[in-house]
């Protein structure tokens, strides 16, 4: 693996706030609680890429650890780094399939139903 950000990653990373720039500073989670065996690999695949990516691991690299593209890596990071209800980021939270880091919203018009 290659330890130089790409010119990409590189512009993502400075971004990032500080404090966030080390995956130890992010909410985790308690990969004990992941009961799925699938859910639990897929979890630890991409906190691995994440983890890589933070530490300078090239844009490339990382998502062929995550096996995803490089776009969908990048989706995966900004859910991460995006604030919780409990007023932290997702972190790691955001990782495990199927969470949830946006509330349900209606889309379609609600029409009142005459009896």
């Amino acid at each position: 693996m290659t330890m130089r950000p790409s010119r990409q990653a590189h512009s993502v990373l400075d971004d990032i706030p500080e404090c966030y720039r080390d995956i130890k500073n992010w909410p985790n989670v308690d990969e004990s609680l992941i009961e799925e065996e699938t859910k639990k690999a897929r979890y630890k695949r991409l906190s691995t890429a994440m983890d890589a990516y933070l530490q300078g691991t090239t844009l490339s690299d990382v998502a062929a650890i995550a096996k995803l593209s490089s776009n969908r890596f990048l989706k995966l990071l900004k859910r991460c780094l995006a604030p919780a209800p409990d007023g932290r980021i997702w972190g790691c939270r955001a990782l495990i399939q199927g969470m949830r880091v946006k509330q349900l919203q209606r889309t379609k018009i609600f029409k009142k139903q005459e009896n």
